[in-house]
């Protein structure tokens, strides 16, 4: 399977959920940042497709995917993700999502797999320097 924008945000999301690692949706520059990591990190082996292609804006003080940001968005209001914090500062998956996303996350391939391994990897430096998530 060739991972999309959004089936990598999606199994990146189980893999933050799964190896507790806090995320949020509040401010959205840490997932930027980390897609931007993605895709500029040579070393990184299997890398699909779409981040070739995934256009990011300087205008800002930090990298900006229009495309990311409108998955982001999706999710929060779609009810895929979800948040009992008052100030949406703490996110979580709900158990039917994760449960749904794990059943697809375990059919993948192993390149992918690690591929999004490494994504987890970036992704849990971005949000623990910013914060945990916030």
């Amino acid at each position: 399977m060739e991972l999309g924008l959004g089936d990598c945000v999606r199994y990146l999301l189980l893999l933050l959920h799964r190896n507790g690692v806090p995320f949020s949706f509040r401010k959205h520059y840490q997932w930027h940042l980390a897609f931007y990591d993605l895709k500029e990190t040579p070393e990184i082996a299997d890398k699909p497709r779409f981040l070739h292609d995934l256009f990011f804006d300087w205008d800002r003080l930090y990298p900006k995917c229009q495309a990311l940001e409108e998955f982001l968005n999706a999710l929060c209001t779609t009810g895929c993700v979800e948040t009992t914090s008052p100030r949406y500062e703490e996110w979580n998956l709900p158990k039917n999502i994760a449960e749904l996303w794990s059943q697809h996350f375990e059919a993948l391939d192993e390149p992918t797999k690690r591929f999004l391994n490494a994504a987890l990897a970036i992704a849990q430096a971005r949000f623990q320097k910013t914060g945990q998530g916030r």
